[in-house]
Formats: C-alpha cells, structure tokens, sequence
C-alpha cells in the first residue's frame, strides 16, 4: 500500500514521494519531472563544413528540416548544428557569436587515439590550437577548433582506471 510520505522540491519542481515496506525494507518512489541536460546546439555558418568536421570525431549527422542537423554521442546526448540563416528566422534579432565561448570534449580510449585523431584533423587541414600533451590531471589532452572558430578539446586518461 503506498502512502504519502512528502513533497519536496528539487531544482525548482515540486515532486511528490510515496513509500511502501516490504519485507522489512522501505521503499521511497518519487513522482514528478526530473529535468537533464540532453543537448547542445552548435550555430554553424556553412553546415557541410561543420559536419565534415565533426564527422572525424565519430559524430553521424541526420537532417531534421531545414537548417537543422542532429548527431547522438555514444552516451546518448545530443549535438545539434543549426546555419546561420535558421538561427536568424527563429530569431531575427540573432547576432553569431563574435567569439564562440563553448568548449565541446570528446573522449577517446587512449592516448595513442588522441595522438593519431589530432594528426588526422591536422591533415584535413583543421587548426590544432594546442597539440597534444600529458596533462597534470592525469589526461592525454588536445584543443583543436572547428570551422566557426568553437572550441574542441581530444582527450583520454592516461591510464586505465581499476
């Protein structure tokens, strides 16, 4: 038999919570909407460049209308592209970022696949704005920038945690 046990808030949401005993063991069940970061979007001046760019980090875009591509991580979040010229006719006020701030990580399994992913992207002909090194945290690490100018860091631990 579940009874109301209390409301709380969390993150601004009031949520309801039922408990229940069985077998000597209490059960608290939450009710509510719990809210998590599910995407980022990524205004993009030319989409095919950004594409082609994001494509060597693993990233498979699909077009959803015009002006909108999506790619899932392997954690399931969201990357989302938009051009320009859909960020301006959702909101013609709009302005591109005179300095992009966002910084996207992506994690490899190891130091050779940071090492090997920043010789690619330096063939390709993508600017590498801090080649790779071991950094004092424990974490092969790299910072390249995509087309609009974003930051993008390559990393992987330098060992494997047990």
């Amino acid at each position: 038999m579940l009874r109301n046990y209390m409301n709380f808030a969390w993150h601004g949401r009031s949520l309801k919570s039922y408990y229940f005993l069985n077998n000597s063991c209490l059960y608290i069940i939450f009710l509510g909407v719990f809210m998590g970061l599910d995407a980022i979007g990524i205004p993009c001046k030319e989409a095919e460049k950004s594409i082609k760019f994001y494509s060597l980090l693993g990233l498979n875009f699909k077009k959803y209308g015009e002006g909108h591509w999506e790619a899932v991580t392997t954690s399931g979040f969201r990357i989302m592209l938009d051009s320009y010229e859909l960020m301006e006719k959702i909101d013609p006020e709009w302005k591109p970022p005179v300095r992009p701030g966002t910084t996207l990580a992506f994690k490899q399994e190891n130091a050779e696949q940071v090492d090997e992913l920043i010789k690619e992207i330096k063939t390709q002909g993508y600017e590498v704005i801090k080649e790779p090194w071991d950094a004092f945290w424990g974490q092969r690490y790299s910072t390249v920038l995509d087309v609009d100018g974003n930051r993008v860091d390559i990393f992987s631990p330098l060992q494997e945690s047990h």
